[in-house]
């Protein structure tokens, strides 16, 4: 009888102890896909995800998805006037308004760039209005950016314009990286057609550009142009897309407003060490001889230099622009860009 009981305590330990086992095994899932997409996925989803225990959540896989590129336009020329601080500032703010308009509309943040933002819409999770969603996310974060010119007005700083790109096409989605790295992206012919397509927008002016396989399944909940074949760079395919131009009557437009100025995250800069000081030379310059200190070359090199207007060490040292603007292409209807309306107050 006693050995009995011992047996029926045993086995009832290791049941307890498997039981928990398993438990932790879950909860440590868990918290691995919570942190991995809290960065990515709103709350909402994240809980959603959750819920469903899928083990496979993270799993490449070949899917139908749509892809959302959103630029800032000519950032690369305008960072070259900014110091890295402001121009870290500007990116923060682009970044907290993107995000906003990506999560509100259920898209997945897959990456963050120099000018720029890259979403997925119908993954990891399925969306069967991921075309919808995609598309008013790039209309949101073009409001949002719009609303933000007052405010940057008033902070005497350069207001910001984005060209955003959505498609919809095969992909594969899924955890990828390395071992000490590793990231939910989605890749393909598809992730890169649409980064080409985006690079047009500034040239034919157009703030929303949708490629057609984005645009049939909803075309009835917005206004649109269609666009002549535009070629892309680095493919053959032409793209065939239309310009949003707005949501359509009976769409409905949902109230939008710009976020607290405290709600903008701010990135901690810290000071390098100090550059050590330029030497200054003993001698007095001669008079027509720029000096080291104010050239800011050594003074072995300013020796015999030419005079001010005939220095430079190449073209792009003049102060114009060397490389003409191309005129923009008329590849749509009408050349006054979408008129999305910007949000109240």
């Amino acid at each position: 009888m006693l050995i009995a009981s011992v047996l029926v305590l045993a086995a009832g330990l290791a049941i307890a102890f498997a039981a928990r086992h398993r438990m932790r095994a879950a909860m440590a899932e868990s918290t691995r896909i919570r942190m991995l997409f809290a960065r990515y996925l709103s709350p909402s989803v994240v809980d959603e995800l959750l819920a469903r225990k899928d083990a496979r959540a993270l799993e490449g896989r070949a899917i139908t998805a749509t892809i959302l590129y959103a630029r800032i336009w000519n950032f690369t020329l305008q960072q070259e006037q900014l110091a890295p601080e402001q121009t870290l500032q500007y990116l923060n703010e682009f970044y907290t308004l993107a995000g906003e308009a990506i999560q509100r509309h259920r898209g997945t943040i897959d990456r963050f760039l120099p000018d720029g933002i890259v979403a997925i819409f119908g993954a990891p999770l399925e969306d069967p209005h991921q075309e919808e969603h995609a598309v008013r996310a790039a209309i949101d974060i073009v409001r949002y950016v719009s609303a933000m010119s007052a405010r940057w007005s008033e902070q005497r700083r350069r207001p910001l314009k984005v060209g955003c790109a959505v498609n919809t096409g095969k992909v594969i989605a899924g955890d990828t990286g390395f071992q000490e790295r590793r990231a939910y992206t989605a890749v393909g012919a598809e992730v890169t057609f649409t980064e080409r397509l985006q690079e047009v927008t500034e040239n034919i002016n157009a703030l929303v550009l949708v490629s057609t396989s984005t645009f049939e399944p909803v075309s009835e909940l917005f206004a649109a142009v269609p666009t002549s074949d535009l070629p892309l760079r680095g493919l053959k395919r032409l793209g065939r897309a239309y310009v949003i131009r707005g949501l359509a009557r009976h769409a409905g437009a949902n109230e939008l407003l710009l976020p607290r100025p405290h709600s903008f995250r701010s990135t901690i800069v810290h000071e390098g060490p100090a550059a050590p000081p330029t030497p200054v030379p003993d001698s007095e310059p001669a008079p027509d001889t720029p000096s080291a200190a104010t050239s800011g070359l050594p003074a072995a090199l300013t020796r015999g230099s030419p005079p001010a207007e005939a220095r430079g060490f190449s073209r792009v040292d003049s102060a114009a622009a060397e490389i003409p603007e191309l005129p923009a292409p008329i590849t749509y209807e009408d050349d006054e860009g979408p008129p999305i309306s910007l949000p109240p107050g």
